[in-house]
């Protein structure tokens, strides 16, 4: 319901028509959406988001990585002095759930919880594909290929925060925001047969797992006088990810179940970040506002 903002019917959202855009949470960046927007998106319960905003001039302060605009996720805050903690969870055969949402404040500083994970096991397919070409000389050739298959993973995404409103004109906010999306499939007694004689036999295993941390800690003075502000950003983020395929190729000819030869492909890999932001600005007439600021950002990119 936002305007000018729309989201296909696979979760992946768009400004104006445009997907070259850049999502921020609570005004900063999040190793969790770097991977996927839409299955990030999807991580986000909806009872924990406050308002959506949209940024179609971005100013100064804004990295220019989203040239049709940047999106802004800003989720809730309680205000309210005491305990609350709710949760929904449930479980089945083949997957289950759980989210939760806490808060607690006594006066000027208080903690919020909050995060949604799911689980999926128990997941069994089979699939058949046959191909049937017709040559030029009049032969007839027939392709199978048949496997069961198996399915299991497990995805979310937790934050711990604190704020603390020091005094009236300065206050500290900082958040821990942890991620896993873990996936596993196996295609068991893959074979092809072609014209009735079974030409390949193997078992394949694909893996795909990855753990985010973003870790922010937020600093912002206010002054007397209405949007002078000074702040201080400082983010620290990793991504570590496991992408991995085996091909365990199986005996045709004998009737066990005799391995002729296997193929490994491992990938392990970690994208760190390391982000520290100073940002002024001040009003100078009644309708112009002087921004002014500095930021470094450090990147480790492995891929062994």
């Amino acid at each position: 319901k936002v305007p000018m903002l729309s989201v296909d019917l696979d979760g992946n959202p768009s400004l104006r028509g445009s997907s070259n855009i850049k999502v921020l949470i609570n005004n900063k960046p999040s190793t969790i959406l770097a991977s996927s927007i839409a299955d990030a998106l999807k991580q986000i319960p909806a009872d924990m988001i406050k308002t959506v905003e949209v940024i179609t001039s971005p100013s100064a302060r804004y990295d220019a990585e989203g040239s049709a605009g940047i999106i802004n996720i800003v989720t809730k805050k309680n205000t309210l002095q005491g305990l609350t903690f709710s949760f929904d969870t449930s479980a089945g055969v083949r997957g289950s759930n759980l989210s939760m949402n806490g808060n607690f404040r006594n006066k000027n500083w208080g903690l919020s919880l909050g995060g949604f994970g799911r689980s999926e096991y128990n997941v069994n397919g089979k699939f058949e594909s046959t191909q049937i070409t017709n040559a030029a000389n009049g032969v007839r050739n027939t392709n199978i290929q048949t496997a069961e298959t198996r399915r299991e993973g497990i995805f979310g995404n937790y934050q711990l925060g604190f704020d603390w409103d020091i005094n009236k004109y300065n206050s500290v906010t900082s958040s821990v925001r942890f991620g896993l999306r873990n996936g596993n499939n196996w295609q068991d007694g893959l074979q092809q047969i072609r014209n009735g004689v079974l030409t390949s036999l193997r078992n394949t295993n694909s893996l795909d797992e990855s753990a985010n941390v973003d870790i922010n800690v937020d600093y912002t003075h206010t002054f007397e006088k209405p949007q002078k502000e000074f702040s201080i950003l400082s983010m620290y983020s990793r991504n570590n990810r496991s992408n991995d395929f085996y091909n365990l190729i199986m005996n045709t000819k004998s009737t066990m179940s005799e391995i002729l030869s296997s193929i490994k492909n491992e990938n392990g890999s970690y994208n760190e970040e390391a982000t520290f932001q100073l940002d002024y600005q001040t009003p100078i007439s009644k309708n112009q506002m002087l921004e002014f600021g500095s930021k470094g950002i450090l990147r480790n990119v492995t891929s062994d």
